[in-house]
């Protein structure tokens, strides 16, 4: 019930889950519960959500790089806790009075949950995260580079290997989306990556989003990043090549 001390609590655990040999014991003793409960009794507190999210997001990500099947496990505690849901109910009722903070922890911790779990990315659809997404990003524009990192950070993450996800995003808008998160922040490389991944996993063997992509100049914007990035680091150069591929797919 006393909010600084469940903020200095989640503090602990956030640092506790960076560490690898450390994180499989925070979810085992209880730390999921935790997580989802501080986010079902606070949602009217932007330093809880902030700091329940960041641990939620390096949880998963910490486990994506130890074992996949623990991240799966971890994913599938999340989803079993309602956090999904809680989630996607924060944009409905609180969008207008949340903190820039708090969105772009929102949307980290859904790419997080979606994250090559099949099953949390479908969930996240039939929830309205495409029109949910639509919304953040009117209120708080993709101007901000935070913004738009997390937009193509959860795209990313829910759209391929599902076509019904990609079919959802390209009607509602996510190709012109990231394009403009492309021209705007091009000099970004954390951006450009999510944007260029978001790009591949849309129009990977979607013949329809391809088409979008097309008719938005997509070859020479990225063209213009493969320019501007060409000495960056591999994992930009890794997405680009993968978005290159997946593009020269197209069949008119």
């Amino acid at each position: 019930a006393d909010e600084i001390v469940l903020e200095w609590g989640l503090r602990v655990i956030f640092y506790l889950s960076l560490e690898a040999g450390i994180v499989s014991r925070v979810i085992s003793c209880g730390g999921v519960d935790l997580l989802a409960q501080s986010l079902r009794t606070h949602v009217t507190c932007d330093d809880i959500i902030v700091w329940s999210c960041r641990t939620l997001c390096n949880c998963i990500l910490t486990l994506d790089t130890v074992s996949p099947e623990d991240r799966t496990i971890c994913q599938n505690k999340f989803s079993q806790q309602l956090v999904l849901e809680i989630l996607i109910h924060e944009f409905v009722e609180r969008l207008n009075v949340l903190s820039l903070l708090a969105a772009q922890w929102i949307l980290k911790s859904i790419g997080c949950l979606a994250r090559r779990h099949e099953h949390n990315m479908l969930t996240f659809v039939e929830l309205g995260v495409c029109l949910q997404l639509q919304r953040v990003v009117a209120q708080f524009s993709l101007e901000n580079e935070k913004i738009a990192e997390s937009v193509c950070w959860v795209i990313g993450n829910i759209s391929y290997p599902s076509e019904d996800a990609q079919q959802r995003w390209g009607a509602g808008g996510a190709c012109e989306m990231v394009m403009s998160v492309l021209k705007r922040h091009v000099g970004s490389e954390e951006t450009v990556q999510e944007a260029l991944r978001a790009v591949r996993n849309l129009c990977y063997d979607n013949e329809t989003n391809l088409e979008i992509l097309r008719g938005l100049n997509v070859a020479e914007v990225v063209m213009g990043v493969m320019r501007r990035h060409q000495d960056s680091s591999g994992v930009v150069l890794q997405w680009l090549w993968y978005a290159v591929a997946a593009l020269a797919e197209y069949r008119p």
